[in-house]
């Protein structure tokens, strides 16, 4: 563990560097890293089996759970950077105000590349699955908290990440840093949201929705329909193979019915 506490030292430097770059400010918090055991941060963090890592921004201090990164300093790496955007975030609203939930750990993971403290599996394309089903969570739903179970978790951690990707680029980082700081003057989101973006929370959602609808959108559905398209299709041939038969054999009747008048016509 302690060449491990010596890498976080070293990784520090770089991940200050890289949230002072981002943000545009300098990060004046001094955090207390602590690096524990498996057991030792099951006590402390509440036997939660999905965390590895946690933030303390009122005391400016990140938790890692040290046997969860043993196999990889690349992952321990982003993870530290992950939990000091917490802090970096904090500290930027001054302890006034509160960051709605989605958009602080879609920043997160924007700057950090990981869901940082949390390991839960992302299974497949989790936002076109849950496009597909009619089952993307709502933004407003995710203000104070995610979801405990762990596929709606995966999920809820993605959303934020791809939504607040859409709002840098579809609006620019600067606007996204100038929420950040009118919601540290403790005012309401969506009066922040509407300022800014010219919408609602729900209007932005329903806007970044619209973007995702495109022909993957299109394959997807149909392939979710693929069994009953063609059953359909099937079906349909099968009417027409039918028709076909049936005008056949009306007209081998009507051909021998012809041939029956003119051998009867015949001297």
């Amino acid at each position: 563990m302690e060449r491990a506490a010596r890498r976080l030292v070293e990784f520090y430097g770089s991940a200050k560097a890289s949230l002072e770059a981002f943000f545009g400010l300098q990060f004046e918090v001094r955090p207390t890293i602590i690096l524990v055991q498996a057991n030792r941060f099951k006590a402390v963090s509440g036997g939660n089996s999905l965390l590895v890592a946690y933030a303390i921004p009122r005391k400016g201090t990140v938790v890692i759970n040290h046997s969860a990164f043993r196999r990889s300093e690349a992952d321990l790496k982003k993870t530290l950077k992950h939990e000091l955007c917490h802090l970096f975030l904090h500290s930027m609203m001054n302890g006034n105000g509160q960051l709605p939930k989605w958009l602080e750990e879609g920043i997160c993971q924007v700057v950090s590349g990981t869901l940082g403290e949390v390991a839960v599996t992302l299974k497949g394309n989790l936002i076109d699955e849950a496009l597909r089903r009619g089952r993307l969570l709502r933004l407003e739903a995710l203000s104070e908290g995610f979801p405990p179970r762990e596929q709606e978790l995966a999920l809820a951690y993605e959303q934020s990440r791809v939504f607040v990707t859409f709002l840098i680029n579809n609006y620019g980082k600067d606007k996204l840093l100038s929420l950040i700081e009118i919601l540290s003057q403790e005012r309401p989101p969506d009066e922040a949201l509407l300022e800014l973006y010219g919408h609602s929370l729900q209007g932005l959602q329903l806007q970044w929705q619209n973007t995702l609808r495109g022909p993957a959108d299109f394959l997807a559905r149909l392939g979710a329909y693929l069994y009953e398209i063609l059953f359909g299709i099937g079906a349909f041939l099968m009417i027409i193979a039918f028709g076909v038969q049936l005008i056949r054999k009306r007209r081998s009747y009507r051909s021998e019915e012809t041939v029956e008048e003119a051998e009867e016509s015949a001297p």
